[in-house]
């Protein structure tokens, strides 16, 4: 299974990163900065296009959960969960990267294996 971490491609579609994954478990992570630096349409927009990307998911049969925490702390501690089996966090946001778990970014290799985490 790989996390799905949705940054700022908030589409189901026509996500190429996504169509690639295997077994994504989609998520999202709201900083709390942005609420607070961010203008009022910008945080509507954003609110908006994470009710959508959930309802996409729904009616696929899942879900989009959606954490809030700072992102120089692991993704895992946005949800409270202790992630058993999850082979790689896929963050598409910087596609020549992959990002661990614990949320350290490593760099790919082009011919490399995910990493196990």
């Amino acid at each position: 299974m790989e996390i799905f971490w949705h940054r700022r491609d908030l589409r189901v579609a026509d996500n190429t990163a996504l169509s690639r994954a295997s077994e994504p478990l989609p998520v999202f992570v709201l900083d709390p900065s942005v609420l607070e630096h961010a203008s009022p349409p910008r945080v509507a927009f954003l609110l908006e296009a994470l009710r959508s990307l959930r309802d996409d998911y729904r009616e696929l049969g899942g879900d989009l959960p959606v954490g809030q925490q700072r992102l120089d702390v692991p993704l895992h501690l946005a949800f409270g969960w202790l992630v058993v089996g999850v082979e790689r966090v896929v963050d598409p946001a910087v596609s020549t990267r992959t990002t661990t778990k614990s949320g350290r970014s490593v760099k790919k290799s082009p011919h490399a294996r995910p990493p196990t985490v």
